[in-house]
């Protein structure tokens, strides 16, 4: 058991921290177009028929911590205006892993507050289009997802997890990482994450397996369960 403390003053990420390019969440729905007179006025006259759709495009080089908080505040802000479903629009070389999975604890993840909004109602759709990336912890973003989507020629990648500032523990913190990250994806593809588990890549120091959306459906179902 690794004692709390020792997890706050590191770092983890599974790629080089770069340049931000683009998080904006959208409204899709014609509702995102009215005043608020306007959307009641509208749910009056299509009373059951109204329902709404949001929308999120998160396009990073490499996210960080703030990226994160940035899309857990959109998808809450969907969830709490009683969206159906949101969908997150993936480009992405990966980033801050401890973001999405907890750093000290899991509960403290992106991916634990997301199923707590999952189990309250809301739909959560991944897609990765056209020939866009999804890699490193990309990957485990997209695996969040009810639905998900991606192209044939769209891009996935995994690799070993990579720690900054862990002293003489980087290897137990690393092993820590890598078994949440396989249980994200394990809950949606046994297949896969036995894969990744059995080959080793989340503890590999060097290497990646880069694998296309067409090839990663044809070989594993689940974790892609669309190809569009």
């Amino acid at each position: 058991m690794i004692a709390p403390e020792t997890l706050k003053d590191h770092k983890i990420f599974t790629m080089p921290q770069v340049h931000r390019i683009r998080c904006e969440a959208r409204d899709t729905s014609v509702l995102g177009e009215l005043d608020m007179r306007g959307i009641v006025l509208l749910a009056l006259l299509l009373g059951p028929m109204a329902s709404w759709a949001g929308y999120i495009e998160f396009h990073k080089t490499g996210f960080v911590r703030s990226d994160i908080q940035d899309l857990e505040a959109q998808i809450r802000y969907f969830h709490n205006r009683g969206d159906e479903s949101v969908t997150i629009d993936l480009n992405s070389g990966g980033g801050d892993l401890s973001g999405l999975l907890g750093r000290v604890s899991i509960e403290q993840g992106l991916a634990h507050k997301i199923r707590q909004i999952k189990a309250n109602g809301l739909k959560i759709i991944t897609r990765v289009r056209g020939k866009s990336r999804c890699e490193s912890a990309c990957t485990a973003l997209f695996a969040l997802g009810d639905v998900r989507w991606a192209a044939p020629r769209a891009t996935f990648m995994f690799h070993g997890v990579k720690i900054q500032k862990a002293g003489n523990r980087k290897k137990e913190f690393q092993k820590l990482y890598a078994e949440r990250w396989l249980d994200v994806i394990g809950e949606i593809d046994y297949g896969l994450a036995s894969y990744l588990d059995r080959e080793n890549w989340f503890l590999r120091p060097t290497g990646d397996w880069t694998v296309s959306g067409r090839k990663l459906y044809r070989d594993y179902g689940k974790f892609i369960n669309y190809l569009k």
